[in-house]
């Protein structure tokens, strides 16, 4: 028994090593790693080169506290922005000088600003700091308060801050890594069980099939196919991911949204997870047909699965511990996605996190066998698509 099994493994790692030769060193595979390479770069560099410092031209008249355009320029410099002070000797010229767009703003004895059309409001902020700041120095000096015990004062608190809720990531970036984790994901599955649909359909078109049938069981060719693909879509994951990582490292990072080791790893696991449910699927559905395009109207309702997913992360964004969400962290079509979110995003029990990954893969163990009953059923029956409801009854 055990040498039927070793014997068996390596059925499946011959039907996986072809199809990592043949996938990987597909010139569509090479094509698609690098314009991956490309997009991920420039999603991350375009931005930061397009990025702009802008300059702001305030326009100054009447009475004004001394050491104004000195806290100005700071507080312009504290948001990495310029400033431009121009001196006008009435408020009739500072008015004209706004309307004619030669100025961005008027501050009028420093108590008063005003504006073309709408306010600014991070210019406004940096006046309003500016100005306070000068009067605040100016009061101290007028009751005695030294500069040190002045800047004793000023001494801005410092505040910690916890969201309940939060699992791992802080509160700007905790939508961002649950969204791109899910936005990957859900790619990557329909990507790469996509390569498993059209696979099977050409070895069933090109009678491949029959010769792979004639020296190993179906559950065999189907499971090689499957990890072969498999194994070619991490690689290729694995090279866009790090060219992202290191054009962020390169970039400084400082925008980057952190994402913790624990997360990580759930996502991956996910990804395995539901990468192996839908590409049996696909392989499952594809050999029910003959033609990609009878393949491609077969498998929506498994697209349909997916969409499902996606507004569940919609849901689950507005409501992290809704029982809908819970349920959804369960049911096995949407448990890879809705769960990685809620990993990523909220604070999951790890038991839940168990259970829904031994729903998951108890769900696939049961489908592993239906798949293989329909795969090999369906693979040497041509024409037409054949019902499912006759190839669930035809025995291996």
């Amino acid at each position: 028994m055990r040498a039927d099994v070793r014997e068996g493994w390596r059925r499946i790692w011959v039907v996986a090593l072809r199809e990592i030769r043949e996938r990987g060193g597909s010139r569509a595979y090479r094509i698609s790693t690098v314009l991956g390479v490309i997009l991920v770069v420039a999603i991350i560099l375009v931005p930061s080169l397009l990025e702009k410092s802008t300059t702001y031209h305030v326009g100054m008249s009447g009475a004004a506290p001394d050491g104004v355009v000195t806290a100005l320029v700071e507080q312009a410099r504290a948001v990495n922005h310029g400033l431009e002070v121009t001196r006008y000797p009435s408020v009739a010229d500072g008015e004209r000088a706004v309307r004619d767009k030669k100025i961005d703003v008027l501050l009028v004895d420093g108590t008063r600003v005003e504006w073309r059309t709408e306010s600014d409001s991070t210019l406004t902020a940096a006046i309003a700091s500016a100005v306070q700041a000068v009067h605040v120095r100016d009061q101290a000096d007028r009751l005695g308060i030294s500069s040190d015990k002045l800047a004793q004062l000023l001494v801005p608190v410092s505040l910690t801050s916890r969201t309940l809720g939060a699992a791992h990531t802080a509160d700007k970036d905790a939508n961002t890594v649950g969204f791109i984790a899910v936005g990957v994901m859900y790619v990557a599955i329909s990507f790469y069980a996509g390569f498993v649909l059209t696979g099977v359909v050409q070895e069933k078109a090109n009678r491949v099939a029959e010769v792979l049938l004639a020296r190993m069981p179906a559950r065999e060719i189907l499971a090689g196919k499957v990890v072969g693909i498999g194994v070619v879509g991490l690689a290729q994951l694995a090279v866009i991911g790090g060219a992202a990582v290191t054009t962020a490292a390169f970039r400084g990072g400082a925008d980057a949204p952190s994402i913790p080791g624990d997360v990580l790893a759930w996502t991956c696991l996910w990804f395995v997870l539901g990468y192996l449910f839908y590409s049996v699927l696909y392989a499952a559905i594809g050999a029910t047909t003959s033609r990609i395009e009878d393949a491609q109207a077969a498998i929506a309702p498994i697209t349909g699965l997916m969409l499902l997913s996606y507004f569940g992360v919609i849901y689950a964004e507005e409501n992290p511990d809704a029982v809908v969400t819970i349920l959804l962290s369960y049911f096995p079509p949407t448990a890879p996605v809705v769960m990685t979110y809620r990993v990523a995003v909220h604070a999951v029990p790890g038991w839940q996190m168990m259970t829904a990954a031994t729903f998951m893969v108890i769900a696939m163990w049961g489908l592993i066998r239906l798949a293989g009953r329909i795969y090999s059923g369906a693979l040497l029956r041509f024409g037409g698509r054949v019902p499912l409801r006759d190839l669930v009854r035809t025995h291996e």
